[in-house]
């Protein structure tokens, strides 16, 4: 077990991905790393959902979640400063970021609690206005 991080002990997580295995791997990483209520959604129209209904400090979004992009809620969490990293099986340089969002810390999947902890700490670059790096 990784030891927790300040960064998520006693928040609140939002979990977007659609693989069952991946997501429940997700949330056990992030309760290990000290949040203390993770939510999943399979698809953005339920992270919407969750949002709307629930207060959350920080999200991991799988960038594709079925025949959907997860960037819709990526502004939303943007517009309400809420902390996000992009999780996803496609390397960041082939996925090109809306108009105007900020490049955000990008989770190669598979990924573990230390990438997990990485980006957490801040040691994870983040590019470009169009792209982030990997």
């Amino acid at each position: 077990m990784v030891a927790p991080v300040t960064a998520l002990r006693g928040k609140s997580v939002l979990i977007l991905e659609d693989h069952a295995l991946i997501a429940m791997d997700a949330e056990q990483m992030i309760t290990e790393l000290g949040a203390t209520a993770v939510a999943l959604a399979g698809d953005v129209d339920q992270a919407m959902r969750l949002l709307d209904e629930r207060h959350f400090d920080f999200a991991v979004l799988d960038v594709y979640v079925g025949e959907k992009d997860c960037f819709g809620v990526a502004e939303t969490l943007e517009r309400r400063n809420i902390d996000f990293v992009f999780a996803t099986g496609v390397p960041s340089s082939v996925v090109p970021l809306p108009e105007g969002m900020t490049p955000r810390p990008w989770l190669l999947k598979p990924y573990d609690a230390d990438s997990l902890l990485k980006v957490l700490n801040g040691e994870t670059m983040t590019g470009s206005s169009s792209h982030i790096a990997s």
